[in-house]
Protein backbone atom coordinates (compact mmCIF):
# COMPACT_ATOMS: atom_id res chain seq x y z
CA UNK A 1 0.00 0.00 0.00
CA UNK A 2 1.58 3.76 -0.92
CA UNK A 3 1.43 6.53 1.62
CA UNK A 4 -1.60 7.90 -0.38
CA UNK A 5 -3.84 5.25 0.18
CA UNK A 6 -2.51 4.87 4.16
CA UNK A 7 -3.06 8.69 4.44
CA UNK A 8 -6.37 8.20 3.08
CA UNK A 9 -7.39 5.75 4.97
CA UNK A 10 -6.20 7.45 7.94
CA UNK A 11 -8.15 10.51 7.20
CA UNK A 12 -11.54 8.51 6.73
CA UNK A 13 -10.66 6.63 10.25
CA UNK A 14 -10.49 9.91 12.32
CA UNK A 15 -13.79 11.67 10.06
CA UNK A 16 -15.68 8.83 11.33
CA UNK A 17 -14.31 8.93 14.69
CA UNK A 18 -15.08 12.59 15.22
CA UNK A 19 -18.48 12.39 12.96
CA UNK A 20 -19.25 9.78 15.66
CA UNK A 21 -17.90 11.30 18.93
CA UNK A 22 -19.74 14.82 17.55
CA UNK A 23 -22.86 12.55 16.95
CA UNK A 24 -23.12 11.50 20.32
CA UNK A 25 -22.72 14.59 22.03
CA UNK A 26 -25.30 16.01 20.30
CA UNK A 27 -27.80 13.08 20.77
CA UNK A 28 -27.11 13.68 24.90
CA UNK A 29 -27.30 17.13 24.40
CA UNK A 30 -30.91 16.26 23.07
CA UNK A 31 -31.56 14.25 25.77
CA UNK A 32 -30.90 16.25 28.78
CA UNK A 33 -34.24 18.55 29.12
CA UNK A 34 -36.78 18.40 31.34
CA UNK A 35 -39.75 16.12 29.96
CA UNK A 36 -42.81 18.12 28.25
CA UNK A 37 -39.58 20.47 27.05
CA UNK A 38 -40.15 21.94 23.72
CA UNK A 39 -38.72 20.30 20.59
CA UNK A 40 -35.22 20.61 18.90
CA UNK A 41 -36.40 23.35 16.85
CA UNK A 42 -38.03 25.49 19.10
CA UNK A 43 -35.47 25.45 21.76
CA UNK A 44 -32.59 26.17 19.80
CA UNK A 45 -34.79 29.14 17.57
CA UNK A 46 -35.77 30.04 21.24
CA UNK A 47 -31.84 30.15 22.29
CA UNK A 48 -31.03 32.40 19.11
CA UNK A 49 -33.28 34.66 20.36
CA UNK A 50 -32.30 34.76 23.62
CA UNK A 51 -28.53 35.14 22.80
CA UNK A 52 -28.83 37.63 19.55
CA UNK A 53 -31.98 39.50 20.41
CA UNK A 54 -34.93 40.47 18.01
CA UNK A 55 -34.23 38.62 15.00
CA UNK A 56 -36.30 38.29 11.16
CA UNK A 57 -37.56 34.72 10.05
CA UNK A 58 -35.07 35.06 7.48
CA UNK A 59 -32.14 35.13 9.68
CA UNK A 60 -33.43 32.71 12.08
CA UNK A 61 -34.06 29.93 8.76
CA UNK A 62 -31.03 30.75 7.63
CA UNK A 63 -29.19 30.52 11.00
CA UNK A 64 -30.69 26.99 12.00
CA UNK A 65 -30.52 25.62 8.35
CA UNK A 66 -34.17 25.63 7.19
CA UNK A 67 -36.54 26.86 5.10
CA UNK A 68 -38.48 30.05 5.83
CA UNK A 69 -41.63 27.69 5.92
CA UNK A 70 -40.56 25.56 8.53
CA UNK A 71 -38.76 28.08 11.04
CA UNK A 72 -42.85 29.65 10.68
CA UNK A 73 -43.89 27.17 11.86
CA UNK A 74 -41.63 27.19 14.78
CA UNK A 75 -41.33 30.82 15.34
CA UNK A 76 -45.81 30.41 15.44
CA UNK A 77 -45.55 27.84 18.34
CA UNK A 78 -43.34 30.12 20.12
CA UNK A 79 -45.42 32.80 20.03
CA UNK A 80 -48.84 30.86 20.87
CA UNK A 81 -47.13 29.59 24.07
CA UNK A 82 -45.86 33.19 24.83
CA UNK A 83 -42.58 32.40 24.71
CA UNK A 84 -41.76 35.01 21.72
CA UNK A 85 -43.17 37.79 20.72
CA UNK A 86 -43.65 39.61 16.95
CA UNK A 87 -42.28 43.32 16.81
CA UNK A 88 -42.06 45.59 13.87
CA UNK A 89 -38.34 45.83 12.61
CA UNK A 90 -37.28 49.67 13.47
CA UNK A 91 -35.35 49.90 10.29
CA UNK A 92 -38.11 48.60 7.64
CA UNK A 93 -41.28 48.80 8.96
CA UNK A 94 -42.55 45.91 6.71
CA UNK A 95 -40.55 43.27 8.27
CA UNK A 96 -41.55 40.99 11.86
CA UNK A 97 -38.67 40.64 14.52
CA UNK A 98 -39.12 38.00 17.09
CA UNK A 99 -37.96 38.14 19.98
CA UNK A 100 -38.42 36.01 23.26
CA UNK A 101 -40.58 37.24 26.27
CA UNK A 102 -39.69 37.06 29.91
CA UNK A 103 -40.87 33.47 29.92
CA UNK A 104 -39.21 32.94 26.58
CA UNK A 105 -35.98 33.98 27.88
CA UNK A 106 -36.53 32.32 31.35
CA UNK A 107 -36.93 29.13 29.25
CA UNK A 108 -33.91 29.04 27.13
CA UNK A 109 -31.56 30.05 30.44
CA UNK A 110 -33.16 27.11 32.31
CA UNK A 111 -32.82 24.80 28.81
CA UNK A 112 -29.27 26.15 28.39
CA UNK A 113 -28.21 25.43 32.06
CA UNK A 114 -30.06 22.12 31.94
CA UNK A 115 -28.67 20.85 28.97
CA UNK A 116 -24.51 21.90 29.50
CA UNK A 117 -24.66 20.59 33.51
CA UNK A 118 -23.85 16.75 32.84
CA UNK A 119 -21.22 17.89 30.41
CA UNK A 120 -19.58 19.90 32.80
CA UNK A 121 -19.39 17.30 35.50
CA UNK A 122 -17.83 15.13 33.00
CA UNK A 123 -15.21 17.60 32.00
CA UNK A 124 -14.55 18.43 35.78
CA UNK A 125 -13.57 14.56 36.15
CA UNK A 126 -10.88 14.57 33.50
CA UNK A 127 -7.45 15.71 34.27
CA UNK A 128 -5.67 18.93 32.98
CA UNK A 129 -3.98 17.45 29.90
CA UNK A 130 -7.37 16.19 28.80
CA UNK A 131 -9.27 19.23 29.23
CA UNK A 132 -6.17 21.51 27.35
CA UNK A 133 -6.76 18.42 24.58
CA UNK A 134 -10.36 19.20 24.70
CA UNK A 135 -10.24 22.81 24.24
CA UNK A 136 -7.68 22.45 21.10
CA UNK A 137 -10.17 20.20 19.62
CA UNK A 138 -13.02 22.65 20.32
CA UNK A 139 -11.09 25.24 19.01
CA UNK A 140 -10.16 23.22 15.91
CA UNK A 141 -13.59 21.91 15.32
CA UNK A 142 -15.03 25.65 15.88
CA UNK A 143 -12.97 26.67 12.87
CA UNK A 144 -13.86 23.57 10.72
CA UNK A 145 -17.60 24.72 11.11
CA UNK A 146 -16.92 28.17 10.73
CA UNK A 147 -15.37 27.20 7.44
Amino acid sequence: MDANATGADSLRDLDEEVTRAVARIYRRFRAERANGELGDAAVSALSHLHRYGPTSLGALSEHEKVTPASMSQTVNRLVELDLAVRTPDPDDGRRVLFAPTEKGRALAAESREQRHRWFRERLAGLGAEEQDVLRRAAAILGAIADD
